[in-house]
C-alpha cells in the first residue's frame, strides 16, 4: 500500500506534487516523469489520496423547471460565481435574513413586554435603580 503525508504517514505524495495533481490530472504524466515514478504507480500514489483525502463539501442533486435553471444561469454569470458559489451564497444570505427576522420579531416582543415606545423608554429601563 502506498502512503503519504496528505494521509499524515509519509511524504511519497507531497513530493509527486498531489495537492496539485487533484486539481489538475493532466499533468499527472509531467509528475511521473519528473519524479521518475512509472504512470501506473503514479495512479496508484493518485487513488490513494483520492480514497483518503476528506471532502469539505457536499455533493448534492437538485432538479429545477428549464425557466428557473435558466434564470440560474443568467443570475450567476452576472454574478461571476460558479454555480456552487452561487447557490451556496443565496442560501447563506436567506438564513442570515431569517437571523434578523428572528432578532426583530424577539426584539417587537421585549418592547410590548417592557412597554417600550422610544429610545427615552431604553434609556429610562437602562438607568432604573
Amino acid at each position: 500500500m502506498i502512503n503519504c503525508t496528505l494521509c499524515s504517514q509519509n511524504p511519497v505524495c507531497r513530493q509527486a506534487g498531489l495537492p496539485f495533481l487533484l486539481r489538475k490530472k493532466s499533468s499527472l504524466q509531467t509528475t511521473a516523469m519528473q519524479f521518475k515514478f512509472d504512470k501506473p504507480m503514479l495512479n496508484q500514489i493518485l487513488l490513494h489520496c483520492m480514497k483518503t483525502i476528506q471532502r469539505t463539501t457536499e455533493v448534492i442533486s437538485i432538479s429545477l423547471p428549464k425557466k428557473t435553471a435558466i434564470k440560474l444561469e443568467q443570475a450567476r454569470k452576472v454574478s461571476g460565481q460558479s454555480r456552487s458559489a452561487f447557490i451556496g451564497s443565496l442560501i447563506n444570505k436567506i438564513a442570515e435574513e431569517e437571523k434578523w427576522q428572528r432578532i426583530y420579531e424577539k426584539g417587537t416582543k421585549t418592547a410590548k413586554r417592557f412597554k417600550i415606545t422610544s429610545e427615552e423608554d431604553i434609556d429610562r429601563i437602562l438607568h432604573e435603580g
